[in-house]
């Protein structure tokens, strides 16, 4: 595909993933992930920047799912590294990217392909089928609102289309197969040195070293700010509601069967206005009668109703399709008296002039359709679930004036909001402004642990909403203050900095003086070549 990129770069197609890739490598700004600061982003393509806020996001995501994962062996030391966070940001611009080059190529997800995607997930599922309620409740324990997962659902599902839209367009030559396994199999000639240990072993950091460059640096070796907070939590999903009344579900299903679980009769009819306005007197309103009954004889006489409708209805809506009205159900959408003869007559029939206020109605049933509903019994479980959610939600809105009314009340303790809610006073593990687990991967959370009335006041923060009827209280349980880390716990951290500068001077000296200096310890063993695999 580079070979036929290369030989094509005229190509329409070829200047949307050049000038896309060439937009991926001028994204800056990014050691703002390195520590928080007011900068607004860590990078940048094309013109879409990549938000600190978004960054952290994927980060706690990522380290939750490590955590879930690993359980008592996670250690969030290596999510700290400077090289993961930039495989983090890589992994958002290479999707950024991908979003980019699938738009500008019309790939698009329709509301069914992501509607069909969802319900195919286990994880929203109960005994093998989609269930709403349990969709909701799994994207608001994971910190999600199902306008943000369905956003990025949809666009992992373009950046999928992509490569194989591309795929299926790029027509392949034998003359460009050729140029590809010559390209595939050519050789390359090379020389290479080798360094010896002398030279490795003096390229090593001392203790000396490492403590100097620790002493002149101690501000980047100190722990991170860190709170612990205790909580009350209120959650719609958890809340324990009455059972079902078996009465109250079934008069749900009869009000709703029409709408949601089938179609009562139908009749697929076509009518003729001769309208009459409004306040109009008896001599128009005969006029209007004797004019329906003289299209009424046409049509008996022979005349297809289509072309009369064409030619003489006044109802502008439907006279072009030949007074086309589509399927109609008995539901009091039309007047008493249109309704009544409309399902009075036979299929084929064409009424008497029907009064309505708008005028009068000639009435054709095209063609009729029964009744059909799905059963009560196979719609039960969607019903009782809609119950729960419904019950839920009312329960949850009584229960919200009562944390309100007790946190306020009482901003020294969580003890009479838990007493109020009839709940549990909840503690949190230590966690940071950056990242931190349970209720405190969410940054709401972690702004109120280090705000003012929290931190300072020691007061009961605001409700937090952390999701769809979903939210907490919290209060500081306890704190501690940014530190500076010992020389002994940071060694090898520091060792690991050093040995890593590209730059050292005494490195650059060593190698750019090889030839001279070092020509026992560094040799050109032979010159080789390698096939290109």
């Amino acid at each position: 595909m580079l070979q036929s990129i290369r030989e094509k770069s005229g190509s329409k197609i070829a200047y949307l993933i050049l000038s896309l890739l060439m937009a991926a490598f001028m994204f800056f700004g990014i050691q703002g992930y390195f520590v928080a600061s007011g900068d607004t982003g860590v990078a940048k393509v094309g013109k879409v920047e990549i938000s600190s806020s978004d960054y952290r996001q994927r980060m706690n995501e990522q380290v939750q799912r490590m955590r879930t994962m690993m359980g008592d062996s996670f250690n969030s030391d290596f999510f700290s590294t400077p090289q993961y966070k930039r495989q983090v940001v890589d992994q958002i611009v290479d999707e950024e990217l991908m979003t980019q080059a699938g738009a500008a190529a019309g790939v698009a997800v329709s509301d069914a392909r992501l509607r069909d995607e969802i319900v195919k997930l286990d994880a929203f599922q109960i005994d093998g089928k989609f269930n709403p309620s349990q969709y909701s409740a799994v994207l608001q324990s994971n910190g999600l609102t199902v306008e943000s997962f369905e956003q990025r659902m949809r666009r992992d599902l373009a950046v999928r289309e992509l490569p194989s839209q591309v795929e299926a367009t790029v027509m392949v030559t034998d003359t460009e197969v050729d140029a590809f396994v010559r390209l595939r199999d050519q050789t390359r000639s090379f020389r290479y040195a080798t360094l010896t240990p002398a030279i490795v072993m003096a390229d090593q950091v001392s203790d000396v070293d490492a403590k100097d460059y620790f002493q002149k640096h101690a501000s980047k070796f100190t722990t991170k700010e860190q709170a612990s907070l205790e909580y009350v939590e209120l959650n719609a999903a958890t809340l324990i509601v009455p059972p079902a009344d078996e009465a109250a579900l079934r008069d749900r299903y009869e009000q709703q069967k029409s709408s949601r679980y089938g179609s009562g009769d139908q009749r697929l009819v076509s009518h003729i206005l001769v309208s009459v306005a409004p306040g109009a007197d008896a001599n128009a309103q005969k006029a209007a009668l004797k004019k329906a009954d003289e299209l009424l004889a046409k049509i008996r006489g022979g005349a297809s109703f289509e072309s009369v409708a064409r030619e003489a209805s006044d109802d502008v809506g439907s006279k072009d399709s030949g007074g086309d009205l589509g399927w109609i159900e008995k539901t009091g959408a039309f007047e008493p008296s249109f309704e009544d003869a409309l399902f009075g007559l036979a299929v084929g029939a064409v009424s008497d002039p029907v009064r309505t206020d708008q005028g009068y109605h000639l009435i054709n049933v095209r063609e009729s359709r029964a009744a059909s509903f799905r059963p009560f019994e196979e719609v039960r479980a969607e019903l009782e679930s809609e119950y729960v959610t419904t019950e839920r939600e009312h329960l949850f809105g009584e229960k919200f004036n009562d944390l309100v009314e007790e946190a306020f009340g009482s901003p020294g303790s969580l003890e009479p909001t838990a007493k109020a809610l009839e709940a549990q006073v909840q503690k949190t593990e230590l966690f940071d402004r950056d990242f931190g687990g349970g209720i405190a991967v969410y940054p709401k959370v972690r702004e109120a642990a280090f705000s003012d009335p929290v931190l300072t006041e020691r007061n009961n923060s605001e409700a937090i909403e952390i999701g769809e009827n979903h939210v907490v209280v919290v209060r500081l349980l306890e704190h501690k203050p940014a530190a500076p880390r010992k020389f002994e716990d940071v060694i090898a951290e520091v060792k690991a900095m050093l040995a890593s500068e590209p730059a050292t001077s005494c490195r650059r000296q060593d190698l750019a003086g090889v030839g001279a200096r070092e020509q026992s310890a560094l040799r050109v063993d032979r010159t080789d070549s390698s096939e290109r695999r």
